[in-house]
């Protein structure tokens, strides 16, 4: 039996999984986090990314600081960006989880979706190249 056909079905359902794992816990978060406040930007982390694939670049992840819960929080956001987005001292509206005022979310971003619908519209062609091959369809 060729097993040709099998690799596409196997790489596209492992991507359908990575972008639905990822739409789910994004949709976890958004749920969880219903504190609203303005968070200061205090500054920027700087990490440079080595990739096999692309130049040297360097992204930014913003650092913020915030009250919630009676508490200051200094928070660093997961995702950092290509450009700095705001300007160190300005005020950001971030929704929040009250129990986990670390997790939080920056409001008007999309978290990352973009990147998990390409992995979910990559999962489905390679499930139908796959079955394509197969004779199935």
């Amino acid at each position: 039996m060729d097993l040709g056909p099998f690799i596409p079905i196997a790489i596209g359902v492992l991507f359908l999984f990575l972008g639905i794992a990822g739409y789910a816990s994004g949709s976890k978060m958004k749920a969880n986090c219903t504190g609203h406040t303005q968070a200061k930007l205090i500054g920027y982390e700087e990490e440079i990314v080595n990739t096999a694939d692309s130049p040297t670049y360097k992204t930014y992840a913003p650092v913020f600081q915030f009250m919630a819960g009676g508490q200051e929080h200094t928070v660093k956001h997961a995702v950092g960006r290509r450009r700095r987005q705001w300007g160190v001292g300005e005020y950001v509206p971030i929704s929040y989880d009250p129990l986990k005022p670390s997790s939080f979310l920056i409001d008007g971003d999309n978290g990352g979706y973009a990147a998990f619908t390409v992995m979910t519209v990559f999962g489905l062609a390679g499930i139908a190249l796959g079955i394509h091959l197969l004779g199935i369809w």
